[in-house]
């Protein structure tokens, strides 16, 4: 289903080129047409990016997915860039309404349970930490890795990307009267659409820089996603990368075009589960259940089987003892009950 969101993406940064919708009820109806009507665009844009999400998998950590990051994770953050520099210089109102958007809290819901678990889901999708792809990169580290300050640059990075495009989002976002902050894909295709398309020429390259940029984002992400089930059959089954990796494209393009099949018109209503399509089924199972168990059982396994005396092995070197020891503490006891905590309250 992720791959089948970046589909759009790629769909949009093409559009960009010839110019968006002007008006929040032409993208929407857009919108609307692509993702019913339009299969063949659909179809053919779904299988570019699964294409070059597992052909950068099949060529390796080093050859590929290194490779693709150290191109497109700089790309993206210029392009970004560019983008804020613009929303400052030109839309000072919406850059403002988006900084007030953004850093003003609201400590009345800071215990809202709806909120820790946004939070907590935005935290493993981000990170890809309920789908094993930190260890899987870990696994590839050398011996001599500081492995605390890598972890550190990992998670300040991806907040300050995170801000980023907030930022350049709600930059835009803020000027369109009416406009919820949780619309969900409806704030990048339909709202933020329109509003490139408003600026004319100037939207246009704005737009595509921005779509350019999420494809780069969410390819990266996908590769990363990816790469632990293709290392699992390298290492224990012993097939080939390249091998494991054509195995799970054909279940992944697969599972795609279900997803795909249950927005189009003529097909939805075959591809429904209780009134569910198999798109939100998958969005819902993935972000809800699968990466929160994921998570609990990665803590599970680091805090209670792992032997302590590794977990010192792994980390005094480069961190005080007190820091490694409220680490395993929140590690075994913290993250396991708030995870499971969570998830009997969404249940209830």
């Amino acid at each position: 289903f992720y791959l089948v969101v970046i589909g759009w993406i790629l769909y949009y940064a093409c559009l960009s080129i010839a110019g968006l919708p002007a008006s929040t009820d032409e993208a929407g109806k857009l919108f609307d047409s692509l993702i019913k009507n339009n299969l063949t665009s659909v179809l053919f844009c779904y299988f570019a990016v699964l294409f070059i999400t597992f052909y950068t998998v099949s060529r390796g950590i080093k050859k590929g997915i290194e490779k693709l990051n150290f191109i497109l994770m700089p790309s993206l953050f210029i392009l970004l860039i560019v983008i804020l520099i613009y929303s400052f210089t030109f839309n000072s109102s919406g850059f403002s309404g988006a900084v007030s958007f953004i850093f003003t809290p609201d400590f009345s819901k800071i215990l809202d349970p709806e909120l820790i678990l946004a939070a907590m889901g935005l935290a493993l999708f981000s990170l890809s930490l309920g789908v094993g792809t930190v260890s899987t990169y870990g696994a590839s580290l050398g011996e001599d890795t500081n492995l605390f300050k890598s972890l550190l640059y990992i998670v300040v990075l991806n907040i300050c990307m995170g801000i980023l495009m907030g930022l350049v989002v709600f930059s835009f976002v803020q000027v369109a009267p009416g406009t919820s902050a949780n619309e969900g894909p409806g704030l990048i295709f339909v709202s933020l659409a329109s509003l490139f398309g408003e600026l004319g020429v100037v939207g246009s390259a704005l737009g595509f820089m921005f779509f350019i940029s999420l494809l780069f984002a969410g390819i990266t992400s996908a590769v990363s996603m990816i790469e632990p089930a293709v290392r699992y059959f390298e290492d224990e089954k012993s097939i080939s990368r390249i091998k494991s990796s054509t195995i799970l494209g054909v279940l992944v393009f697969g599972l795609g075009v279900l997803c795909v099949l249950s927005f189009y018109e003529p097909t939805k209503d075959s591809f429904a589960i209780f009134g569910k399509s198999i798109f939100d089924i998958l969005d819902y199972a993935t972000s809800n259940v699968l990466m929160p168990l994921g998570v609990l059982f990665f803590s599970i396994f680091a805090g209670w089987i792992m032997p302590k005396e590794r977990f010192y092995t792994l980390f005094l070197n480069y961190a005080p003892k007190f820091a490694v020891d409220i680490w395993y503490f929140i590690l075994r006891f913290i993250l396991p009950i708030l995870v499971v905590g969570i998830g009997i309250y969404k249940l209830n």
